[in-house]
């Protein structure tokens, strides 16, 4: 009786259970809510200061060697981390506009997970191998029907499965990295897909792109299962997965086949499109000896003995893209382009080339073409008067650099005195000294050769 006694108290049931066999085994475990995990927290800030009120000196030294043994594996481990770090970084600011943003947070996420999954594997470890110590030699009290045993576990970890189990979280910690790429990679693809298929209601249909694209992200969803199964230990038959990535390569090497064929297929045509016409603006105004065209890099001259006492001006450019602007004021004609923004029509453009399946040169878009018509004396004047222009903006700018050499030879020559005359305390403010004299040497030789190439 006294056996079912103690037995009914071991599995918390009542005598008429135990009895009529109906002892509920494995009960289900309370949620965890943020009131639990708040719990845990404060239970493991008083565990750790119990631990170190009670600590001896010998095991206090103890610990002190345990804390650099696992900061420097930590630091071991973070040479192949910022390896890993560098050439995600370099290889997204490939990516045009947004890669140094992308680079920038690939490499401040990486950082921040190194940090946090080190502070985790050093709270985990200090807790099995300090905190729990005391709990190692609970006496663990089986009842049968015959006798009671005495079962001691030790919870004792050796320094081999120490070693073992602290390999195991740096492969997983390194899956973790490699998974990061993988994650971003899927976003991007799944978005490729989606214009893919947007493209097809705009009667643009690209097989070996689709099919391509599927390949690609079948390929990393089976990755990062792989991945994801070995950071957190779930068995999976090797021979599906194995399957599935075959499957991906088969169906990536068809897509990238038919793309290959199709690119061949390609058209590039180096002009502007012959659906987008120029539009020509015409500007005539009266000769002056002193009149300056300015801010117009490429102007072609056409002459026109009919305007002796006018200029015309004629600019040809897209509408759609650019827009220019003449404005006149003592006798200097000023020339401002303000391009525009047309997304929508290079989208529209495109699209109709793709269903051509050629491509134009839509920077030519951008381009203008200026004429400036008159007289050939009228021609002559324009081109000395342009020619005396720079002539002074040249000038100007030598005068320029000249005060600035003449300012930095005045400061480098201060530095020398310095040098010789004042008391070097010690090696840096020589050091100091120094740099700042080869800085200005640098600077001055700088200036003479730009001096020189404007010469020449």
């Amino acid at each position: 009786m006294d056996k079912i006694i103690a037995m009914s108290k071991i599995f918390g049931c009542t005598l008429d259970e135990l009895v009529n066999n109906e002892v509920k085994l494995n009960q289900a475990t309370p949620k965890r809510n943020l009131e639990t995990y708040i719990d845990k927290v404060i239970k493991f800030f008083d565990d750790t200061l119990n631990y170190f009120s009670h600590l001896k000196f010998k095991d206090f030294l103890k610990f002190l060697v345990f804390l650099v043994f696992i900061f420097g594996i930590f630091i071991l481990c973070c040479i192949p981390v910022n390896i890993i770090i560098k050439m995600g970084r370099d290889f997204l600011w490939q990516i045009p506009i947004l890669g140094e943003f992308v680079g920038n947070v690939w490499e401040v996420v990486l950082q921040v997970s190194y940090i946090v999954i080190c502070l985790a594997i050093f709270i985990n470890i200090f807790q099995r191998k300090y905190l729990n110590k005391q709990e190692e030699h609970k006496d663990i009290k089986i009842i049968t029907n015959e006798t009671k045993t005495n079962i001691k576990t030790s919870k004792n970890i050796s320094i081999l499965d120490f070693l073992g189990k602290l390999g195991i979280c740096f492969l997983k910690f390194i899956a973790i990295i490699i998974a990061i790429p993988f994650i971003i990679s899927l976003l991007f693809v799944a978005i490729l897909l989606a214009l893919s298929i947007s493209l097809i209601f705009q009667k643009v249909f690209y097989l070996g792109v689709i099919l391509s694209i599927l390949g690609v992200l079948s390929l990393n969803i089976i990755i990062l299962e792989i991945l994801f199964n070995f950071i957190f230990n779930i068995k999976k038959p090797s021979k599906k997965t194995f399957i599935s990535l075959i499957s991906g390569v088969v169906v990536l090497g068809i897509g990238l086949g038919i793309t290959s064929l199709d690119i061949a297929n390609f058209k590039y045509i180096d002009k502007a499109p012959d659906n987008i016409s120029q539009v020509v603006d015409t500007k005539e105004y009266p000769m002056q000896d002193n009149l300056l065209i300015l801010n117009a890099r490429q102007i072609s001259y056409i002459e026109d003995n009919s305007l002796n006492d006018n200029i015309k001006i004629e600019i040809s450019y897209y509408k759609d893209f650019s827009n220019y602007e003449l404005n006149v004021s003592d006798g200097v004609v000023t020339i401002h382009k303000q391009p525009k923004a047309s997304g929508q029509t290079i989208f529209n453009l495109i699209i109709a080339d793709l269903r051509k399946k050629q491509i134009h040169n839509y920077n030519d878009l951008c381009l203008s073409e200026i004429k400036v018509i008159t007289s050939k004396n009228n021609i002559e004047k324009l081109l000395a008067n342009q020619e005396e222009y720079q002539a002074k903006e040249r000038n100007s700018y030598l005068n320029k650099l000249q005060t600035e050499l003449n300012q930095k030879e005045l400061e480098i020559k201060d530095w020398e005195e310095k040098y010789n005359e004042e008391v070097i305390l010690n090696a840096e403010q020589k050091e100091l000294y120094e740099e700042k004299i080869n800085e200005y040497k640098e600077k001055i030789a700088e200036y003479k050769n730009s001096l020189d190439l404007l010469d020449e």
